[in-house]
């Protein structure tokens, strides 16, 4: 584990440390907490990923609904040092079951996309909708998805257009940096293919653009499930451009 290849893993021990008494100044899960964000674009070295399992599975034995949710999440991208979604979905249950919405958010994508779980849209959808009532924006766009798709409910786009527009509305600075990317390529697609409202296509290559660089901030943060989201963001402003292009009138001199 060195610090050239885990800087950040370091500054955490580094910087928790009392350098006069040699003593930690935080108790085991302030540190399994910080290391979940440190250096998050690598799985975690073995070692800190056996002390955050331990940390948590004592705090989980303790009735922790956090510490559930966060190891949850770790099995299911992978960082903790293997991938399992069934561990996943496990833990997040029971992070639901103790009232921890994130987990409640997080076990509908689980079920929305089959993570080794039967694809089942109706309690995906019911997850959501139970994340959306505590304000979870990412619940509330996911709805509107399943509007858009007919996935459980009726198809709708009128109404997938209004819940992106309602997320867009009252998105605050913290979750746009969580989750605006998503909702600013939704609105995106509606204005380009004429999603529950009329098509507007330069509205759409801006939507594009603010998405493209918030996708590539959160990508550098290490969240490399969104490549293909930047890589449709690039490819559909370039479609948009050549559209309006089309609109631009030559010049024919005086």
């Amino acid at each position: 584990m060195s610090e050239k290849d885990y800087p950040e893993v370091h500054e955490v021990i580094e910087g928790a440390v009392d350098d006069d008494f040699e003593e930690p100044f935080w108790d085991a899960v302030e540190f399994a907490n910080a290391f979940m964000g440190a250096d998050a674009t690598k799985p975690m070295p073995e070692p800190v990923a056996e002390f955050v399992k331990e940390v948590y599975e004592e705090e989980i034995a303790a009735g922790s609904a956090e510490a559930a949710c966060n190891l949850g999440a770790s099995y299911y991208t992978g960082r903790i040092g293997e991938q399992d979604f069934t561990k996943a979905v496990e833990l997040c249950t029971l992070a639901s079951q103790r009232g921890d919405r994130q987990a409640t958010e997080n076990l509908g994508y689980c079920y929305y996309y089959g993570r080794n779980v039967p694809v089942d849209y109706e309690k995906a959808f019911h997850y959501y909708a139970m994340g959306a009532f505590d304000g979870h924006l990412v619940s509330l766009y996911k709805i509107g998805d399943m509007y858009r798709n007919g996935y459980y409910v009726e198809k709708n786009e009128k109404e997938a257009f209004y819940i992106y527009k309602r997320c867009m509305a009252t998105m605050t600075e913290e979750a746009k940096e969580l989750c605006g990317a998503d909702i600013y390529l939704r609105m995106a697609d509606c204005y380009s293919e004429g999603i529950g409202t009329e098509p507007d296509y330069a509205k759409a290559l801006s939507l594009y653009q603010t998405a493209e660089n918030l996708f590539r901030e959160r990508i550098m943060r290490g969240d490399f499930f969104l490549r293909g989201n930047y890589r449709k963001c690039v490819q559909k402003e370039n479609e948009m451009r050549e559209i309006l292009e089309r609109d631009i009138p030559e010049w024919s001199g005086f």
